[in-house]
């Protein structure tokens, strides 16, 4: 227990520095934290499961790789001029396709299901949000639609596993709608750096409870 929460801890203050860091505009320093939580939190897990160790280590790294794109993505958006940023978006959801690929691996060997009165309803709002995201685009780009349905299907597993797997497939599908609407508001906006704050709050503790119940430690 208290490793637990020595873990839970730790992974509240990179969670607060990167929020910090996003809000005074300093998205370099979330170097020295937002690409911290998954790596710490896997540490935990690992160190308490023998289970599944392999799949979560990849699964652990791909989001790690996820998360550092993603940053990477933040930082190009807040510099005028530049045309690469979509770049290290595609980068950052191949990272984060890797990591739902593994999730659902787990929570399916778990024996959680995809039901169709759960994937239907999240498809349609992904689909929805994708059609906002890329309004005025040549069209949906193939790298963020396989991600889509990737995290569709973990969101819809992590639902049927129930306890605390539901809660984080839930508040991993309300952070990445998070981004794909604030992704719409004017870099450096307060509404944009509301909508930081929120998908870091709702992916920290979505991490903790997914690799928590994947490891059987939940």
């Amino acid at each position: 227990m208290t490793s637990r929460r020595t873990e839970l801890l730790l992974t509240g203050a990179l969670t607060a520095a990167a929020v910090i860091a996003g809000a005074t505009h300093r998205h370099d320093r979330q170097r020295f934290s937002k690409p911290i939580i998954v790596p710490s939190l896997l540490a935990g897990a690992l160190a308490r499961s023998r289970r599944r160790r392999s799949a979560l280590v990849v699964a652990g790294a791909g989001a790690t790789v996820g998360d550092w794109f993603m940053l990477r993505y933040d930082e190009r958006c807040l510099v005028a001029g530049q045309t690469d940023a979509h770049r290290f978006l595609r980068l950052g959801a191949a990272g984060f396709t890797v990591q739902q690929i593994g999730y659902s691996a787990l929570l399916a060997g778990a024996g959680a299901r995809v039901r169709p009165r759960v994937a239907v309803p999240v498809l349609a709002v992904l689909l929805g949000l994708a059609a906002v995201d890329s309004a005025g685009q040549d069209g949906p780009d193939p790298v963020l639609v396989g991600y889509g349905l990737t995290l569709a299907a973990m969101v819809s597993l992590g639902i049927d596993a129930g306890g605390p797997a539901r809660a984080g497939a839930a508040l991993f599908f309300a952070s990445d709608s998070a981004i794909m609407l604030s992704g719409r508001l004017s870099p450096g906006s307060a509404g944009r750096r509301a909508g930081e704050a929120f998908v870091l709050l709702t992916y920290a503790a979505a991490q903790a409870l997914l690799l928590g119940a994947l490891a059987g430690t939940e």
